[in-house]
């Protein structure tokens, strides 16, 4: 029979245990509630798409130091050239400091704000948009290109994000060999998803989740893009014929090839109606161009009449384009030089 000293020892040990669990268990819960507190943050040298918020408007992910060891780059950058696109590339070179195009390894940008009327004339008042460069920078030449034309440049602190701001553009430097660039009304936006508070990402936009199954693509390419609600246009197909394209409410595009080059893209028209309507309009075209002896002649006949294929499932537009690397070449090449006929 157990003495009242000895239980009260017993007891007294008890409770002591049932005190230290106690304890412990507050305590792990106290790990599990900080850890849920406290995401980690998110990898700079992981997948690109990853560091940019979710909602952007449209979009896109390069290769660019494959894209400039491809044949095609000069033939490309010509034709950007011709179009004026590159005096937006080197206006940003200006105010920012480097010319990614020409020394990234790797670029990701997104635009979060729909932009109306011409790009030149949009792009005067910097639109709520983000970069993300990998190599091809100097981060004292960013520094001093901020502060071109007399701008005051500040360093601020956004959460754990440290920032350097003109108050036109803001720029963080992730890494040494990382950068973002950033419309500073965004800067929270950007923050949260750099932290790792923001578990959502552009890569993981799970409304473009079906569209890139129809395409049948989601790895690393040499390039991907996406868009919301594009504008609607009209192709003229010659002879008094066009084709209506409806404003598609999401569109993905995946590209990849150095020398031939495979595109697949997936659009969500507004109805099934509508994208049946477009897909029989462009085959037919497709069809009646591909057997002109001229078209035959200037080596797109194998293209148009093989390596294009236009499909829908529902409201869903597919189009799939195999183009050899000779094919590439004359389409960028007639690209540049109607630009160039237009302009003059």
């Amino acid at each position: 029979m157990t003495s009242p000293r000895r239980f009260l020892t017993l007891l007294v040990l008890g409770v002591s245990l049932a005190a230290c669990a106690t304890t412990a268990t507050a305590a792990r819960a106290t790990e599990t509630l900080v850890a849920v507190r406290r995401p980690d943050p998110r990898d700079v040298h992981g997948e690109v798409l990853a560091l940019l918020p979710p909602g952007a408007v449209s979009w896109a992910r390069v290769e660019t130091q494959r894209a400039r060891a491809s044949r095609h780059w000069g033939a490309v950058t010509a034709m950007l050239t011709n179009e004026g696109l590159m005096d937006t590339v080197r206006r940003f070179q200006r105010e920012l400091g480097v010319d990614a195009l020409a020394s990234s390894t790797r670029l990701a940008g997104a635009v979060y704000e729909r932009i109306s009327g011409p790009p030149e004339a949009a792009l005067e008042r910097i639109p709520r948009a983000a970069l993300l460069v990998r190599d091809g920078f100097d981060a004292n030449t960013v520094r001093a290109a901020l502060a071109r034309d007399g701008l005051p440049v500040r360093e601020e602190t956004v959460g754990s994000l440290a920032v350097y701001t003109n108050g036109r553009y803001a720029v963080s430097f992730l890494a040494p060999d990382v950068m973002i660039a950033f419309h500073p009304a965004i800067a929270a936006a950007v923050e949260r998803q750099i932290s790792g508070e923001e578990r959502q990402s552009l890569e993981s936009d799970p409304e473009l989740g079906a569209l890139w199954e129809r395409a049948g693509v989601r790895a690393s390419a040499l390039a991907r893009s996406a868009g919301r609600d594009t504008n609607s246009f009209t192709i003229d197909a010659g002879e008094g014929a066009s084709i209506s394209v409806p404003s598609f409410q999401r569109v993905v595009a995946w590209v990849d090839g150095d020398d031939a080059i495979t595109v697949r893209s997936v659009a969500l028209a507004p109805s099934n109606g509508e994208a049946s309507q477009l897909v029989a309009g462009l085959d037919g075209l497709r069809r009646e161009y591909g057997g002109r002896f001229l078209v035959r002649m200037m080596g797109f006949g194998r293209l148009l009449n093989e390596g294009i294929s236009l499909s829908t499932d529902g409201a869903y537009v597919r189009v799939a384009i195999d183009a050899q690397g000779n094919e590439v070449q004359r389409a960028l090449q007639m690209a540049g030089a109607s630009t160039l006929l237009r302009g003059g």
